[in-house]
């Protein structure tokens, strides 16, 4: 290392040095995002992702590493990519606000398939997990949110890197190869926003996962690569963000200090729907609520959201189930209609029902204006917000900054385990539910993660 240190330098300084006990303040936190995403894991293991993703890579031979659903073992990057599908597959997984990464669903089916592999332990996994969380959102603060902009997807591209931050410290590198893990993952960061309500959206996390494991399995066999991939003249600063990017300056400061999960941490979901309606669906759910309205009250319901949204909420009539993922107005539908939304509103037979479509045509969506429309980087603190006009004349409005499910509004482990109740119950026995909630309470005393892994095969 000569007198300038890259942000990849540090970062894998950083990573290969940090002490566990210095880590485990976060454990707590690290432990729910495993569960939760294991969760995501089971419920969307039956998707059309998952199913083909498998279909074309259990035609290369067996590994050791469980395919979440599946009576298949492959090894660990193949099965990586078709748990991260399936965890991705109903938009359901956590996401983060720096970066507006899906971090989880790419980290923990890494973690978990290499972990596997190696006979990692519990703690070593909760340890590696927020070691990667740290890499993806310090990166995304410095230049992931213009990365989205320039149409990279962020959960893909970051995610890469996070991935093989995550694995170099699994496999326990030295300083020096964990170095060329980060600096090979950066070749390997790919993926755009213009895959949203396709397949292979879902794919993104599986591929940012896979990148990670065989970074970090090049790097420990001996692959070197440049220290530059970060910061620099080609970088994924300067060529892939563009000028509008933070910059990587104080990056090394920062580095743990606090950890980042402590400092942002993750957005567990309420509903399984793109992170841009969660906030606009708990203003719904809240006025509902108070004002104890019915869904045939109601003459308009309006949602006022950043400019930047309309771009992901792209889709005003679906046409497929994973373009309605990404349709406000259906999810508002379906939660006004049913009280709640769910993946059974994620069908094409419920695609199709008359009750749903009658209400789509009363909401309507608009940029927030002037002073209350954020920056993109301050996206994930803007204040959004729902106007719902009612046929007695009634007007009713609602602020909302935070959706149900980020630190500043936390699940309770109730909440917790009442989704995974449902992410599990056409899936798992009870007797096998009840098992997984206490692998996953106790993840950190476990000597081989496998074991929890293996419970939902």
């Amino acid at each position: 290392m000569g007198s300038y240190e890259t942000a990849l330098e540090a970062l894998a300084r950083w990573g290969a040095a940090v002490r566990s006990v210095d880590l485990s303040q976060g454990h707590a936190r690290a432990r729910d995002a495993v569960f939760d995403t294991l969760a995501c894991m089971v419920s969307g293991q039956n998707a059309e992702s998952p199913r083909k993703a498998l279909a074309a890579l259990e035609r290369w031979g067996q590994g050791r590493a469980t395919v979440v659903g599946h009576d298949k073992v492959l090894p660990a990057p193949y099965a990586a990519i078709v748990n991260a599908a399936s965890g991705h597959s109903e938009d359901w997984d956590d996401h983060e606000l720096p970066g507006q990464t899906h971090p989880s669903v790419v980290l923990v089916p890494a973690l978990l398939a290499l972990g596997e592999e190696r006979g990692a332990s519990g703690r070593a996994v909760l340890d590696a997990y927020l070691v990667g969380l740290e890499a993806i959102i310090r990166i995304g603060e410095c230049c992931g949110i213009p990365l989205y902009r320039q149409g990279w997807h962020a959960t893909s591209t970051i995610g890469a890197l996070g991935a093989a931050t995550a694995c170099a410290r699994l496999l326990n590198l030295d300083q020096a190869a964990f170095g060329h893990a980060l600096g090979l993952s950066v070749s390997m960061a790919s993926g755009f926003i213009n895959q949203f309500g396709t397949v292979t959206k879902h794919l993104h996390a599986g591929l940012a996962a896979q990148a990670g494991i065989m970074a970090a399995c090049f790097a420990q066999a001996g692959a070197d690569a440049s220290a530059d991939g970060l910061d620099g003249l080609f970088s994924m600063l300067t060529r892939m963000a563009g000028p509008e990017a933070r910059g990587f300056a104080g990056f090394a400061e920062r580095l743990g200090n606090p950890l980042a999960m402590l400092e942002h941490g993750v957005v567990v979901k309420r509903y399984p729907s793109c992170a841009c309606t969660q906030r606009i669906m708990d203003g719904v759910e809240s006025l509902r609520a108070e004002h104890r309205f019915s869904v045939d009250d109601i003459v308009s319901v309006v949602a006022r959201f950043p400019a930047e949204y309309m771009a992901v909420l792209q889709y005003d009539t679906p046409a497929n189930v994973a373009q309605a993922r990404f349709c406000l107005q259906y999810c508002v539908a379906a939660l006004l209609v049913d009280g709640t939304l769910t993946p059974a509103h994620f069908t094409p037979e419920a695609l199709v029902r008359s009750d749903l479509a009658a209400v789509m045509p009363k909401i309507a969506k608009r940029e927030l204006c002037g002073a209350d429309n954020p920056t993109f980087s301050d996206l994930g603190l803007a204040d959004e917000i729902v106007e719902v006009v009612l046929k007695d004349g009634r007007a009713l409005r609602i602020v909302v900054r935070y959706p149900v499910g980020a630190p500043a509004r936390p699940m309770s482990a109730e909440q917790l385990q009442a989704k995974a109740r449902m992410c599990f119950d056409d899936k798992l026995s009870r007797e096998v539910q009840d098992q997984v909630f206490v692998a996953c309470r106790g993840l950190g005393g476990l000597d081989d993660v496998g074991d929890l892994v293996r419970l939902v095969a």
